[in-house]
Protein backbone atom coordinates (compact mmCIF):
# COMPACT_ATOMS: atom_id res chain seq x y z
CA UNK A 1 0.00 0.00 0.00
CA UNK A 2 2.09 3.07 -1.44
CA UNK A 3 -0.51 5.77 -0.69
CA UNK A 4 -2.72 6.78 1.99
CA UNK A 5 -6.13 5.63 2.32
CA UNK A 6 -8.51 8.21 3.70
CA UNK A 7 -11.61 6.09 5.21
CA UNK A 8 -14.62 8.33 6.23
CA UNK A 9 -16.14 7.39 9.83
CA UNK A 10 -19.95 7.18 10.37
CA UNK A 11 -21.95 7.81 13.65
CA UNK A 12 -25.77 6.74 12.50
CA UNK A 13 -25.45 3.69 14.43
CA UNK A 14 -25.16 0.72 11.47
CA UNK A 15 -22.41 -1.85 11.99
CA UNK A 16 -19.98 -1.48 13.36
CA UNK A 17 -21.12 1.37 15.48
CA UNK A 18 -23.00 0.71 18.68
CA UNK A 19 -25.20 3.51 18.54
CA UNK A 20 -26.24 6.42 16.79
CA UNK A 21 -25.63 10.13 17.19
CA UNK A 22 -23.35 9.39 20.64
CA UNK A 23 -20.16 11.11 19.11
CA UNK A 24 -18.54 7.86 19.02
CA UNK A 25 -17.91 6.63 15.04
CA UNK A 26 -16.96 3.63 13.14
CA UNK A 27 -16.06 2.10 10.30
CA UNK A 28 -14.62 -1.28 9.16
CA UNK A 29 -11.61 -1.42 7.31
CA UNK A 30 -10.14 -4.68 5.11
CA UNK A 31 -8.14 -3.27 2.48
CA UNK A 32 -4.59 -4.57 3.54
CA UNK A 33 -2.95 -5.57 0.53
CA UNK A 34 0.36 -7.62 2.24
CA UNK A 35 1.89 -8.43 5.58
CA UNK A 36 3.37 -5.12 6.79
CA UNK A 37 3.22 -2.63 9.16
CA UNK A 38 0.28 -0.08 8.99
CA UNK A 39 0.26 3.58 10.48
CA UNK A 40 -3.34 4.97 11.84
CA UNK A 41 -4.01 8.84 11.47
CA UNK A 42 -7.18 10.38 12.62
CA UNK A 43 -8.14 13.81 11.06
CA UNK A 44 -11.34 15.46 12.16
CA UNK A 45 -13.15 17.97 10.46
CA UNK A 46 -15.38 21.27 11.37
CA UNK A 47 -17.88 23.40 9.26
CA UNK A 48 -19.65 26.28 10.12
CA UNK A 49 -22.65 24.03 11.21
CA UNK A 50 -20.51 22.47 13.67
CA UNK A 51 -21.86 22.42 17.54
CA UNK A 52 -20.24 21.68 20.74
CA UNK A 53 -22.63 20.73 23.78
CA UNK A 54 -22.13 23.41 26.67
CA UNK A 55 -25.15 21.75 28.52
CA UNK A 56 -23.45 18.36 29.09
CA UNK A 57 -21.47 19.10 31.81
CA UNK A 58 -24.53 19.72 34.07
CA UNK A 59 -26.67 16.44 32.84
CA UNK A 60 -24.53 14.25 35.16
CA UNK A 61 -27.14 11.93 35.35
CA UNK A 62 -27.12 11.31 31.44
CA UNK A 63 -23.22 11.68 31.27
CA UNK A 64 -22.26 8.07 30.11
CA UNK A 65 -25.28 5.56 30.13
CA UNK A 66 -28.74 6.80 28.50
CA UNK A 67 -30.77 7.85 30.95
CA UNK A 68 -34.16 6.18 29.40
CA UNK A 69 -32.06 3.55 27.68
CA UNK A 70 -33.92 1.72 24.62
CA UNK A 71 -33.25 -0.81 21.79
CA UNK A 72 -31.53 2.17 20.08
CA UNK A 73 -29.83 3.47 22.72
CA UNK A 74 -28.62 0.79 24.97
CA UNK A 75 -27.32 0.56 28.21
CA UNK A 76 -23.76 -1.19 26.54
CA UNK A 77 -22.48 1.73 24.60
CA UNK A 78 -22.90 4.88 26.06
CA UNK A 79 -25.75 7.43 24.90
CA UNK A 80 -26.82 9.99 22.58
CA UNK A 81 -24.79 13.07 22.00
CA UNK A 82 -27.29 15.77 22.32
CA UNK A 83 -30.78 15.66 24.91
CA UNK A 84 -33.94 17.98 23.95
CA UNK A 85 -32.20 20.80 26.33
CA UNK A 86 -28.56 20.62 25.29
CA UNK A 87 -26.87 24.05 25.14
CA UNK A 88 -25.32 23.85 21.81
CA UNK A 89 -22.41 26.84 20.29
CA UNK A 90 -21.56 26.82 17.09
CA UNK A 91 -17.69 26.43 16.59
CA UNK A 92 -16.74 27.38 13.11
CA UNK A 93 -14.20 25.88 10.70
CA UNK A 94 -11.47 24.11 12.64
CA UNK A 95 -9.04 20.63 11.98
CA UNK A 96 -7.89 18.34 14.64
CA UNK A 97 -5.65 15.78 14.00
CA UNK A 98 -4.63 12.45 16.09
CA UNK A 99 -1.80 10.26 15.72
CA UNK A 100 -2.44 6.49 17.09
CA UNK A 101 1.16 4.97 16.25
CA UNK A 102 1.53 1.78 14.03
CA UNK A 103 0.82 -1.56 14.08
CA UNK A 104 1.61 -5.09 12.33
CA UNK A 105 -0.69 -7.14 10.04
CA UNK A 106 -0.44 -10.53 9.36
CA UNK A 107 -1.77 -13.48 7.25
CA UNK A 108 -3.33 -11.12 4.91
CA UNK A 109 -4.95 -13.15 1.98
CA UNK A 110 -4.63 -13.73 -1.47
CA UNK A 111 -6.45 -11.04 -3.71
CA UNK A 112 -9.66 -11.44 -4.57
CA UNK A 113 -10.30 -13.79 -1.56
CA UNK A 114 -14.27 -13.56 -0.38
CA UNK A 115 -13.46 -13.71 3.63
CA UNK A 116 -15.80 -11.40 4.97
CA UNK A 117 -19.79 -10.97 4.64
CA UNK A 118 -21.90 -8.48 4.06
CA UNK A 119 -22.43 -6.12 7.16
CA UNK A 120 -25.18 -7.22 9.19
CA UNK A 121 -28.38 -4.94 9.24
CA UNK A 122 -29.61 -4.02 12.92
CA UNK A 123 -31.94 -1.11 11.54
CA UNK A 124 -34.39 -2.45 9.71
CA UNK A 125 -37.46 -0.48 10.96
CA UNK A 126 -41.13 -0.49 9.65
CA UNK A 127 -43.42 2.74 9.44
CA UNK A 128 -46.88 3.25 7.96
CA UNK A 129 -47.00 6.03 5.22
CA UNK A 130 -50.23 6.79 3.35
CA UNK A 131 -51.10 3.23 2.40
CA UNK A 132 -47.84 1.57 2.15
CA UNK A 133 -45.89 -0.55 4.52
CA UNK A 134 -42.20 1.38 4.43
CA UNK A 135 -39.36 -0.64 5.14
CA UNK A 136 -35.92 1.76 6.18
CA UNK A 137 -32.52 0.08 6.66
CA UNK A 138 -29.22 1.24 6.07
CA UNK A 139 -27.39 -0.18 2.96
CA UNK A 140 -24.74 -2.70 3.90
CA UNK A 141 -21.48 -3.76 1.65
CA UNK A 142 -20.57 -6.24 -0.31
CA UNK A 143 -17.68 -6.64 2.63
CA UNK A 144 -18.81 -5.58 5.50
CA UNK A 145 -19.78 -1.92 5.14
CA UNK A 146 -17.99 -1.81 2.06
CA UNK A 147 -18.77 -1.84 -1.45
CA UNK A 148 -22.52 -2.63 -3.09
CA UNK A 149 -24.01 -6.19 -1.79
CA UNK A 150 -25.29 -8.14 -4.55
CA UNK A 151 -28.71 -9.09 -3.46
CA UNK A 152 -31.27 -8.02 -0.53
CA UNK A 153 -33.83 -10.31 0.22
CA UNK A 154 -37.25 -10.12 2.05
CA UNK A 155 -39.09 -13.02 3.91
CA UNK A 156 -42.30 -12.28 6.11
CA UNK A 157 -44.22 -14.83 8.82
CA UNK A 158 -47.01 -14.72 11.35
CA UNK A 159 -44.38 -17.21 13.14
CA UNK A 160 -40.91 -15.45 14.44
CA UNK A 161 -39.77 -18.97 15.17
CA UNK A 162 -39.77 -19.58 11.39
CA UNK A 163 -37.53 -16.40 10.62
CA UNK A 164 -35.25 -17.62 13.29
CA UNK A 165 -34.23 -20.68 11.59
CA UNK A 166 -32.42 -19.43 8.59
CA UNK A 167 -31.28 -22.95 6.68
CA UNK A 168 -35.39 -23.53 6.18
CA UNK A 169 -36.59 -19.79 5.93
CA UNK A 170 -36.74 -19.59 1.99
CA UNK A 171 -39.10 -22.95 2.54
CA UNK A 172 -41.29 -21.80 5.17
CA UNK A 173 -41.78 -18.22 5.07
CA UNK A 174 -43.03 -15.72 1.84
CA UNK A 175 -40.66 -13.89 -0.03
CA UNK A 176 -41.62 -10.32 -0.72
CA UNK A 177 -41.83 -10.24 -4.52
CA UNK A 178 -41.18 -6.58 -6.68
CA UNK A 179 -44.99 -6.98 -8.12
CA UNK A 180 -45.29 -6.60 -4.22
CA UNK A 181 -43.38 -2.92 -4.26
CA UNK A 182 -45.37 0.45 -4.68
CA UNK A 183 -44.29 3.69 -6.28
CA UNK A 184 -41.44 2.81 -8.30
CA UNK A 185 -39.30 1.01 -5.30
CA UNK A 186 -37.39 -1.68 -5.89
CA UNK A 187 -35.09 -3.99 -3.63
CA UNK A 188 -32.21 -3.12 -6.03
CA UNK A 189 -29.08 -2.65 -3.84
CA UNK A 190 -27.06 0.31 -3.40
CA UNK A 191 -23.96 1.59 -2.00
CA UNK A 192 -23.20 0.87 1.79
CA UNK A 193 -23.89 3.47 4.32
CA UNK A 194 -26.70 4.50 2.12
CA UNK A 195 -30.46 5.05 3.51
CA UNK A 196 -32.79 2.17 1.79
CA UNK A 197 -36.57 2.75 1.69
CA UNK A 198 -39.24 0.40 0.51
CA UNK A 199 -42.54 0.71 0.16
CA UNK A 200 -44.69 -2.83 0.20
CA UNK A 201 -48.49 -3.02 -0.79
CA UNK A 202 -50.16 -4.05 2.58
CA UNK A 203 -52.76 -6.36 0.49
CA UNK A 204 -50.05 -9.15 0.63
CA UNK A 205 -51.04 -9.11 5.09
CA UNK A 206 -53.84 -10.51 6.35
CA UNK A 207 -55.83 -8.39 8.23
CA UNK A 208 -55.84 -9.43 12.11
CA UNK A 209 -52.53 -11.01 11.87
CA UNK A 210 -49.06 -10.08 13.14
CA UNK A 211 -46.04 -10.32 10.51
CA UNK A 212 -42.50 -10.95 11.22
CA UNK A 213 -40.03 -9.53 8.35
CA UNK A 214 -36.47 -10.43 8.17
CA UNK A 215 -33.79 -9.15 5.52
CA UNK A 216 -31.06 -11.47 4.24
CA UNK A 217 -27.96 -9.63 1.91
CA UNK A 218 -25.99 -11.85 0.13
CA UNK A 219 -22.72 -10.71 -1.57
CA UNK A 220 -21.05 -11.74 -4.56
CA UNK A 221 -19.69 -14.57 -3.28
CA UNK A 222 -21.17 -17.55 -1.61
CA UNK A 223 -21.31 -15.28 1.53
CA UNK A 224 -24.80 -13.74 3.40
CA UNK A 225 -26.02 -11.78 6.80
CA UNK A 226 -29.53 -11.33 8.12
CA UNK A 227 -30.94 -8.54 9.61
CA UNK A 228 -32.95 -8.10 13.10
CA UNK A 229 -36.62 -9.07 12.70
CA UNK A 230 -39.17 -6.65 12.82
CA UNK A 231 -42.78 -6.88 13.57
CA UNK A 232 -45.96 -5.78 12.23
CA UNK A 233 -49.86 -5.94 13.32
CA UNK A 234 -52.31 -6.11 10.49
CA UNK A 235 -55.99 -4.90 12.24
CA UNK A 236 -59.17 -5.21 10.60
CA UNK A 237 -60.91 -1.65 9.34
CA UNK A 238 -63.31 -0.20 11.42
CA UNK A 239 -66.65 0.26 9.84
CA UNK A 240 -67.03 3.57 11.52
CA UNK A 241 -64.05 4.51 9.89
CA UNK A 242 -64.70 7.76 7.17
CA UNK A 243 -62.47 7.20 4.13
CA UNK A 244 -60.43 4.44 5.48
CA UNK A 245 -58.08 2.67 3.51
CA UNK A 246 -58.70 -1.29 2.88
CA UNK A 247 -57.01 -2.01 6.18
CA UNK A 248 -54.76 -0.11 9.04
CA UNK A 249 -51.59 -1.19 10.26
CA UNK A 250 -49.99 -0.49 13.41
CA UNK A 251 -46.62 -0.72 14.25
CA UNK A 252 -45.41 -2.57 17.19
CA UNK A 253 -42.02 -0.89 18.93
CA UNK A 254 -40.27 -3.92 20.15
CA UNK A 255 -37.60 -5.80 17.59
CA UNK A 256 -35.38 -8.33 17.90
CA UNK A 257 -31.60 -8.36 17.40
CA UNK A 258 -29.81 -10.77 15.72
CA UNK A 259 -26.57 -11.73 14.41
CA UNK A 260 -24.42 -8.71 15.99
CA UNK A 261 -20.83 -8.74 14.67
Amino acid sequence: MDSPVELELFDGGAVPDQVGNDGMYARYFTGFDQDDRYSLKCQVEGTNETNINQGFIDAKRERSLPYRPSPTNPICCGSTATNEDSKLELTGKFSRTSIAGSFQVTGVPAEGANLYPPGTVRDLHLALVSEAVVMTFTAPGEDLDYGTASKYEVYYSKNKTELEDTEEIASTCVLVEEDDLLENTTLTTIPAGLPVEVKMNPTIFEESQQYFLRLHVEDFGNLSSWSNIATIFVAPTSSTTLASPSMSLFLLATFALYNLI
